[in-house]
C-alpha cells in the first residue's frame, strides 16, 4: 500500500500481451486499475512514441496527466553533474574538478546539438574517464581537468581540439578580421555575414532554432565557398557540404535518399 507504479517507456504497453489480434493487452488491464485509483502511476515516453502510439488510446491518455519534463538549464545541469560526480568518480578511479564539471556542462550544450542536457554532459564525463582506462597505467591522469574535457568534446564534435578552448566572445569579436584574413576582396559581403551572425549570438533569437540561413550569390571563382569553409573553421562547427551539380540527373537523388524500393 502506497507504492507507486513506475513505467519506463510507458508506450509499450499498448499492444503488449495481446494475442490472436484480441483487443486486451496490458494497457486494458490497467485502464480499470487507473480509473479506480487501486494503484498510483507515473509513466515515461519521449514526445515521439507519445505522440506515435500513446496518444492514439484516448482511454488511457484520460487516466494520466500529461507533465511536460523540458531541457535543464546550464545552471540546473552543473547542479546535477554536481550529485552525479561521486558515482562516476568511483566508478572511473579518478576525480574530477568542479570547473571539468563545469565544462562538460558548457561545452557540450555549445557544440553537441543532437543530444539533449544533462545526458550529453554525462556522457561527456563518462567517456572522459574511460579514455584514462586506454593508456598506460603508468600514464593515466588520476585528477581530469578542463584539458582532458575539451578533448572528449573535440573528438565527439569532430572539431580542432583549439577550437573548443576558444573563448567564445574573443571569437566572435574578431570574426570579421579572421575571415577577412583569409579571403581576399570579399570585405562587404564578410561584414554583413559576421553582423548578422553576431546579432543571433546576441541572444536576439528563438535557442532551438538554427543561427541563420545565408545565400552567397555570385559569379564561379570569386569565394563564395571558401568564406563558408572559413567560417566553419573559425566558429568550430562541422560544414556538410552539398554540391548539387552532382545530383542534376534524376537517377543521382538516390545518392541523398537511397534508392527506392525493388
Amino acid at each position: 500500500p502506497g507504492a507507486v507504479l513506475f513505467i519506463d517507456e510507458i508506450h509499450t504497453v499498448i499492444g503488449a500481451g495481446a494475442t490472436s489480434g484480441g483487443a486486451m493487452d496490458a494497457s486494458n488491464l490497467l485502464k480499470p486499475a487507473l480509473s479506480s485509483g487501486a494503484i498510483r502511476c507515473i509513466g515515461s515516453t519521449t514526445y515521439k512514441e507519445f505522440r506515435q502510439f500513446f496518444e492514439k488510446d484516448r482511454a488511457l491518455v484520460r487516466r494520466f496527466q500529461k507533465i511536460d519534463v523540458n531541457e535543464p538549464t546550464i545552471e540546473d545541469a552543473i547542479e546535477i553533474m554536481k550529485g552525479l560526480k561521486p558515482y562516476f568518480e568511483e566508478f572511473h578511479k579518478v576525480r574530477y574538478t568542479s570547473e571539468a564539471i563545469k565544462a562538460s556542462v558548457e561545452l557540450s550544450a555549445r557544440y553537441i546539438n543532437d543530444r539533449k542536457l544533462p545526458d550529453k554532459a554525462i556522457d561527456v564525463i563518462d567517456e572522459t574517464g574511460a579514455s584514462q582506462m586506454l593508456v598506460p597505467e603508468a600514464k593515466r591522469k588520476k585528477t581530469i581537468g578542463i584539458k582532458e574535457i575539451e578533448a572528449t568534446i573535440a573528438t565527439m564534435a569532430r572539431i580542432p581540439p583549439k577550437t573548443v578552448s576558444a573563448d567564445d566572445e574573443k571569437v566572435l569579436q574578431g570574426l570579421d578580421v579572421e575571415l577577412k584574413r583569409v579571403v581576399y576582396g570579399q570585405d562587404t559581403a564578410i561584414t554583413a555575414l559576421t553582423s548578422a551572425i553576431k546579432l543571433a549570438r546576441a541572444g536576439l533569437r528563438e535557442p532551438e532554432k538554427p543561427i541563420g540561413s545565408y545565400l552567397f550569390s555570385g559569379p564561379t571563382g570569386v569565394g563564395k565557398t571558401e568564406v563558408a569553409k572559413q567560417l566553419a573553421a573559425s566558429l568550430g562547427v562541422e560544414l556538410i557540404r552539398f554540391d548539387m551539380s552532382e545530383y542534376m540527373e534524376r537517377h543521382t537523388v538516390s545518392r541523398l535518399i537511397g534508392a527506392p524500393p525493388g
